[in-house]
């Protein structure tokens, strides 16, 4: 029985609350309601809480409820987050309602509600965040034909808040690269009945993401945004920071963005004022144009982050990843999920990372002290929002030691990317010095216990401090006067949170104890009793205790919110820090493989020496890898014709282009021996493809379309890559296909590609258009066996050996024998080519087949007669 249809009035006080509460919830979300020591869930939650997090079902009895059992499941109160881990994980909303009261002093029922809400994409909590990379919430708003799309996104455990505008035929290709960990879409006004509400919302538009939050469509306003924004981000006029800077802009990313803060207001309803609001330091605006833009199926076929079987280990970025620090990682990830398109930038870096390369001995120094370095990005968005725990501030100390040490290192660098760090101002010493007179070594978790605070610090701390010092040295006299006052060797005084102060001694010398010990409990083989003097010395002790943990919560609250003034600041330089680090990972690996500084401008080719796939290489040993070139000049031959059989390594020598193009534009060196690359707006692969079984789409169909996309959106910039066009359907379908799309990007945008095929009859398209050239995979062939040579060199494959490759892969022989006798059979029957050669092009008659327009018109060719 779902909770949204049962009454409140109808169960016992307590679960009425409960329902009360469990109403407000909406979308895939679960309450854990505070009961005493444990968080209870009821109902078919409790079954998913049983089934989500495998802890045990109870029930307990509820007359109104079918069968008189009413379904529960409970986690403890003080090992809670793991498990609210494990449902964010799950993508379920965590709503948290809390005892607004304490039970011991709170006459009837105690008073619960919802304090907190836990979300995929609103967590700030250290320990439930992937170090290693962001951790956004983002929403989206449409115009009302769905063609511009308003996007904002934030990281509320860094502080980062981006927002902008964009055409639909980007939105699946950005939200691919922010990879939101919760995405907020408009929804459709919530339908109430009686008071209950229902239990999922529908979108006013579809996309396909992993984690979306329907949101209400009142909350997506334009003036509700422009308040928001100007009240966090304290600006004036929110619509010139914002529309000025986006190309085009309606007001969409305002939206959106405003529609983030308000969501942030009711997940974070008693902090976000005081506490979140503050971690925010700038909104930024971007532009695609900016960026070289990445689809998300060339993103899947080039494996940036992610291989695809799913994993991190092996992917592009795992192999090219040398950075020291959590913020350094995250910044060089990003890097590579946006590559620049802007030649000025691009340059900057290479700068930066050349200057690096250069000094080998100041990057490993730098390199050993980033890896002692903590997280300054979130520990200053902590220390910000006034949530940073003694522990951490020690952590974002020792990190801003490290900056000084960094910074002195820098002294000499010239590169503009770096030098921010050479100047440090004094508010970061003296935010150490601060730090280091106040707060203990090795502080506790928990701020509320003492014990976190230099006794020296504070003097009436310190006169409190030695009282209760001093306690220990009485409580030793005291048990020495005692035991030798009663001839009682094992006699002890000894303390526990449930019983206080207590002397213990054996059952056998109970006999000894004198009137004026009051027995308190009596065990097998123990007694345990008070004195008076040792009752009084309890309670001066106990209200030291509580004035001293009560003093030093203030003055470490004090403390935070005077060091909380440098935060922007802090936040500044940890930036320039992860900025440093992306920069020096990027110098090490080019000197750990031996990668060389591209040259980049704002030509349309693509010029590689000695290219080597960055990732294939890493699993090889030194020297195996087999290079090759590239030379695609908008002047000559943009468009690569690729033949030769497969595992030839024609994937590999796609791939890897493709890649070191990626590197370039990030600012890294790459693994060649020389590079010039014209700037290149967008990347396209089309490789591989496999069925859509859940949207009906087969195999054929998904290639398609995935080349619809590439030929309505690229350009004379773009590198597109195509592998194995038209394999899908019937052989002469194909062929028409490939050779229509082949025609079609050598006359209308004659982009920088890669088209490999097993189409040997394509090849005569090098005679056509003087931008195809024929390229080849070699092999070598000896006594009707293959070797593969990973070489491309120019011509074209005549065969694909399929066969031999079919063998190599340990098909029966009966089964080769009989594939070679039909092949050689459909070679000996073949009547018709459509293929030509360059003899046949020159043929009398030949001219006539090519269109003003450069066409082909087959059947005009001499070989088609009759």
């Amino acid at each position: 029985m779902h909770v949204y249809n049962l009454n409140p009035a109808d169960f016992t006080p307590v679960i009425g609350q409960y329902l009360a509460e469990r109403q407000k919830l909406t979308g895939k979300s679960v309450l854990l309601f505070r009961m005493g020591d444990f968080y209870e869930a009821f109902f078919d939650d409790a079954e998913l809480l049983a089934r989500e997090l495998e802890i045990t079902l109870t029930a307990r009895p509820e007359n109104n409820y079918p069968g008189g059992r009413l379904p529960m499941a409970g986690v403890p109160a003080k090992a809670v987050k793991p498990y609210i881990q494990k449902l964010l994980e799950k993508n379920y909303k965590v709503y948290v309602a809390e005892q607004m009261a304490d039970p011991k002093t709170c006459k009837g029922l105690v008073p619960r509600e919802i304090a907190k809400v836990y979300t995929p994409g609103t967590i700030n909590e250290l320990e439930f965040l992937e170090s290693y990379r962001n951790n956004f919430i983002l929403a989206i708003y449409a115009d009302k034909k769905q063609e511009n799309f308003g996007l904002a996104y934030t990281d509320i455990s860094t502080g980062e808040f981006y927002v902008s505008e964009i055409k639909e035929k980007f939105l699946t290709q950005e939200l691919a690269r922010i990879q939101a960990a919760e995405v907020l879409i408009p929804a459709k006004k919530a339908k109430k009945q009686s008071g209950q509400i229902a239990a999922e919302e529908e979108l006013l538009f579809d996309i396909n993401c992993k984690n979306i939050s329907a949101y209400a469509k009142e909350n997506f306003d334009l003036d509700l945004a422009r308040q928001n924004i100007s009240s966090v981000f304290e600006i004036k006029s929110v619509d010139a920071l914002i529309k000025d800077s986006l190309e085009g802009c309606q007001g969409l990313a305002l939206i959106a963005a405003g529609a983030i803060i308000e969501y942030l207001k009711e997940t974070h309803a008693i902090d976000f004022a005081d506490k979140i609001s503050k971690s925010f330091d700038v909104i930024k605006t971007y532009n695609v144009s900016e960026y070289m833009l990445l689809d998300a199926v060339t993103r899947n076929n080039l494996e940036l982050s992610k291989t695809l079987a799913g994993a991190s280990q092996g992917s592009f970025f795992s192999v090219i990843d040398r950075s020291a620090s959590k913020p350094g990682r995250r910044r060089l990830a990003a890097w590579l999920e946006q590559p620049l398109y802007d030649l000025a930038h691009i340059q900057a870096r290479q700068d930066a990372v050349e200057e690096l390369f250069q000094d080998a001995s100041l990057s490993m120094q730098l390199h050993e002290l980033l890896q002692q370095s903590y997280d300054i990005d979130r520990l200053s968005s902590r220390l910000a929002s006034g949530l940073i725990s003694p522990r951490e501030l020690n952590s974002l100390k020792r990190s801003l030691e490290i900056v000084l040490e960094i910074s002195l290192l820098l002294q000499s660098v010239q590169s503009g990317l770096i030098t921010s760090l050479k100047a440090i101002p004094q508010a970061v010493p003296d935010f150490i010095r601060q730090v280091e007179d106040a707060v203990v070594m090795d502080p506790p978790l928990n701020i509320t216990e003492g014990s976190v605070i230099n006794p020296h610090y504070h003097a009436e701390l310190q006169e409190i401090v030695s009282l209760v010092e001093d306690s220990q040295a009485w409580l030793n006299n005291f048990q020495e006067q005692e035991r030798s006052k009663l001839d009682i060797k094992n006699l002890k005084v000894a303390f526990n949170k449930v019983h206080g102060y207590f002397i213990e001694t054996s059952r056998i010398n109970q006999a000894k104890l004198p009137e004026n010990y009051i027995i308190k409990q009596t065990m097998v083989n123990t007694v345990r009793a008070i004195t008076s003097e040792l009752k009084d010395f309890e309670e001066k002790i106990t209200n030291s205790e509580a004035r001293r943990n009560a003093l030093e919560y203030k003055l470490y609250d004090d403390l935070r919110k005077k060091l909380a003034q440098d935060a922007a600041l802090i936040k500044q330089i940890g930036m320039h820090m992860a900025e440093l680090d992306a920069l020096l990972s990027m110098s090490l690996l080019a000197r750990e493989k031996n990668y060389t500084r591209p040259v980049l401008d704002k030509s349309q080719d693509l010029v590689i020496n000695d290219a080597r796939h960055p990732v294939v290489e890493a699993g090889l040993k030194l020297g195996q890898f087999v290079p090759n070139d590239i030379c695609l000049e908008a002047t000559e031959a943009p468009i690569m014709l690729l033949t030769g059989p497969n595992m030839a390594g024609k994937s590999t020598f796609m791939r890897q282009n493709a890649l070191i193009i990626l590197l370039a534009q990030i600012g890294s060196f790459v693994p060649a021996s020389s590079a010039r690359i014209g700037l290149c707006d967008r990347i396209f692969t089309r490789i591989g493809a496999s069925d859509d079984i859940a949207t009906g789409r087969s195999t054929f169909m998904v290639e398609m379309e995935e080349v619809a996309t590439i030929l309505n959106g690229a350009s004379p910039r773009s590198f597109v890559i195509l592998d194995e066009i038209g394999r899908g359907t019937s052989t002469y379908d194909g062929v028409a296909i490939a050779w229509s799309i082949l025609e079609f990007l050598a006359k209308e945008i004659k982009p920088r590609v890669v088209f490999a095929t097993h189409y040997h009859e394509l090849a005569g398209l090098e005679h056509v258009f003087s931008c195809i050239k024929n390229y080849q995979v070699l092999v070598s062939e000896e006594n009707g066996s293959i070797g593969f040579l990973h070489k491309v060199v120019e011509g074209s494959a005549d065969r694909s050996y399929g066969i031999e490759v079919a063998k190599l892969a340990g098909l029966p022989n009966s089964v080769l024998q009989r594939a070679r006798a039909i092949n050689n059979q459909l070679q000996a029957n073949k009547s018709k080519k459509l293929g030509f050669s360059k003899k046949q092009i020159d043929q009398q008659g030949v001219k006539d087949a090519i269109s003003d327009d450069g066409s082909l018109e087959i059947d005009k060719l001499p070989l088609f007669q009759n």
